[in-house]
C-alpha cells in the first residue's frame, strides 16, 4: 500500500532479524510488497555483543549526493572552491573510522545464524518461550504483557507485583534485583521503542 501511493516502505528489523528469514523482495505478497529499507541491530544476535546497526537498503534510497554526516572518507576531493563527495552511498555515507573489528563480528553473527538455520533458532527460542509461559503464568504476582496465545517472537515484557500490598514494582527495582542477586541480564524500562521516541 506504501508505494502504491508513492512512499517508501522501512522495516524495522531489529528484533526479529535474529530469528526470521530477511526477505527484502517478498513478491509473493504482490508486486508492491518489497522492503525498501530495513533496520538491524546485530548486537541482539547470538554472538552479537558489541557489533553495529545495519542499514540494508535498495540503491535508489541513496538519491541525495550530500551525506547524512560529512567526515573523512565521504570526499572524494576538497579545494578552496568546491568539493566532491564519493558517488557510492556505502563510501559517502560513512564518514571516519569504520568500526572494522565490529563490522566483522557482525558478518559472523549472520554466519552463525545461517550455520544454525533461522528454522532451528526460532524452534529453540520457541521451546523457551512456552517453559517460561508455563511457569510463570502460575505466579499471581507475575504479569506477562501480551498475547501469548499467538505466534510471536520469543521477547518478553514484565510486571511484578508486591504481594503483600498488591502495587506494582518499580522496573528498575525489579532489574537491579534480578541483576545482582539472581545473575540475570535485564533490562528495564522502554527498551528499544523507536517509535515512542517520535
Amino acid at each position: 500500500m506504501m508505494h502504491k501511493y508513492g512512499g517508501l516502505a522501512f522495516f524495522d528489523f531489529a528484533c526479529a532479524a535474529p530469528y526470521v528469514e530477511i526477505d527484502m523482495n517478498c513478491v509473493q505478497d504482490g508486486p508492491d510488497a518489497y522492503k525498501d529499507a530495513i533496520f538491524i541491530s546485530t548486537h541482539k544476535f547470538l554472538g552479537g555483543p558489541q557489533t553495529p546497526g545495519i542499514l540494508i537498503a535498495k540503491k535508489w534510497v541513496f538519491r541525495n549526493q550530500v551525506p547524512h554526516g560529512v567526515g573523512g572518507g565521504t570526499v572524494v576531493f576538497v579545494r578552496r572552491q568546491n568539493h566532491k563527495y564519493y558517488a557510492e552511498p556505502e563510501h559517502r555515507e560513512e564518514g571516519g573510522t569504520p568500526a572494522i573489528i565490529e563490522s566483522i563480528r557482525a558478518g559472523l553473527v549472520f554466519k552463525l545464524k545461517e550455520t544454525f538455520t533461522s528454522q532451528f533458532i526460532m524452534e529453540r527460542e520457541t521451546e523457551y518461550f512456552q517453559q517460561a509461559v508455563s511457569a510463570w503464568s502460575k505466579h499471581p504476582d507475575l504479569l506477562i504483557l501480551g498475547c501469548i496465545k499467538v505466534e510471536r517472537l520469543p521477547i518478553f515484557s514484565l510486571l511484578f507485583r508486591n504481594p503483600h500490598t498488591g502495587r506494582l514494582l518499580h522496573h528498575d527495582f525489579v532489574a537491579l534485583v534480578l541483576n545482582q542477586l539472581f545473575g540475570l541480564q535485564v533490562r528495564s524500562g522502554c527498551a528499544c521503542a523507536a517509535l515512542y521516541g517520535l
